[in-house]
């Protein structure tokens, strides 16, 4: 049994998945296992994550015949995973060295938290652009706007996460903001988060990424997603008229898009 299990779901990410894998590799503390399921991948994802496996016992491999999609794939992870703690990591992002010994630290003394994210430094192709920066301890307000945590920079304890069943696969959850529904079902039952104010993860920003989102369905499911969020946390009515940002957001990106055309 590892002391970490660090899940990631990879889906067509060859160009980056090493990188990834190799700061997981880099990490300080290296009582780990990695399991990794390769959700459906037509590029050569399967065949890099088959090379680490066969090279080191720590790694689990696992696939889809078919695109499950994010939520599901991870929680196939879940079923595998045996650590004390559960790693989030995403095929495309670096953990830094320190990333987990900091975040068990934490956890260690402070019991009363059921996971830990952190800030981030966000890079894309050219460099590194910004700091990504967290409320240190969110609160129900915190949901409001977005996720005020990190996924793939997230240490969950994993009593915590196994406690409500893992990610949500309904319909509306499948492709978008997973992450974002955990979270609040998590915070409406009393499991709650902290931000270790350093940047632990180098977050890639993708233009390409960020437009695949835009679409009109994935407008509804944020939508959805919000709405029966709000209703678990319990806000305040008027705050409802936040769940009508992905509206303000998908037009947003057309009248850019048709601007950029012209």
């Amino acid at each position: 049994m590892a002391l970490i299990s660090v899940i990631m779901s990879v889906h067509n990410g060859e160009k980056t998945l090493k990188r990834a894998i190799d700061s997981i590799l880099r990490q300080t503390i290296q009582d780990f296992e990695f399991i990794i399921c390769d959700d459906a991948s037509t590029d050569n994802s399967y065949k890099i994550l088959k090379e680490y496996e066969d090279k080191d016992s720590r790694f689990i491999i696992i696939r889809n015949e078919t695109n499950l999609g994010l939520a599901a794939s991870l929680n196939k992870c879940l079923e595998k995973a045996s650590g004390e703690y559960i790693a989030r990591m995403d095929d495309d992002d670096i953990s830094l060295p320190e990333r987990f010994e900091k975040q068990i630290d934490f956890l260690a003394v402070n019991n009363q938290y059921a996971f830990v994210s952190s800030n981030s430094i966000v890079f894309d192709g050219n460099g590194d652009i910004r700091i990504g920066i967290k409320p240190e301890v969110p609160d129900k307000n915190d949901f409001i706007k977005g996720s005020p945590y990190l996924h793939p920079a997230v240490m969950f304890r994993r009593d915590a996460i196994l406690s409500i069943g893992g990610y949500s696969t309904k319909e509306y959850t499948k492709k978008r903001a997973q992450d974002y529904e955990l979270f609040m079902r998590m915070a409406s039952r009393g499991l709650n988060g902290y931000n270790i104010q350093q940047p632990l993860l180098k977050y890639y920003y993708s233009q390409k990424v960020t437009q695949r989102k835009r679409s009109i369905k994935s407008m509804v499911d944020e939508i959805k997603i919000r709405y029966y969020g709000y209703k678990q946390l319990g806000v305040k009515p008027w705050q409802y008229i936040f769940i009508f940002i992905p509206v303000y957001v998908y037009i947003k990106h057309l009248l850019i898009s048709n601007f950029s055309r012209k």
